[in-house]
């Protein structure tokens, strides 16, 4: 479903949509798109989730792998300087 842009309120944009019922619903999201892509569970029509861009859901599995790469590199090199510490 299609949630049209309504508002700015601080940082965020409020978007409003519809839902099965025809009741109106408010979204706060990212500003910048006149429509934005909503998901909703009809029980439950005012917790709505926006659809993310394809950057963002590769963006979401890569950051974290990188930090993972930082991390078994750091502790690699701590071990490393440990033992030649040791052997000292």
């Amino acid at each position: 479903m299609l949630a049209e842009f309504s508002h700015y309120t601080d940082k965020a944009g409020i978007y409003t949509y519809v839902d099965l019922d025809g009741e109106t619903h408010h979204y706060r999201g990212t500003p910048g798109a006149e429509q934005l892509e909503l998901s909703y569970d009809p029980a439950r029509p005012d917790r709505a989730v926006a659809r993310q861009s394809r950057y963002e859901q590769t963006m979401t599995a890569v950051v974290p792998l990188v930090g993972l790469g930082m991390l078994c590199v750091g502790l690699r090199l701590t071990f490393y300087t440990l033992v030649l510490a040791a052997r000292a």
